[in-house]
């Protein structure tokens, strides 16, 4: 279960970041598009935990 907490963990990374940039409608997108969380994971430089 660790890589599911580290996926939880990124895209709740992804949300605040999101949030924090005033991109509230990405929200509901990321949820539900795998390539568009893929690509603001990318925009906004999240990785996994264990990428660094």
């Amino acid at each position: 279960m660790v890589g599911h907490q580290e996926g939880e963990d990124k895209l709740a990374r992804l949300i605040d970041a999101l949030i924090n940039a005033g991109r509230n409608d990405d929200i509901a997108k990321v949820a539900t598009d795998k390539n568009y969380r893929e690509k603001l994971y990318h925009e906004f430089k999240i990785s996994n935990s264990n990428d660094v």
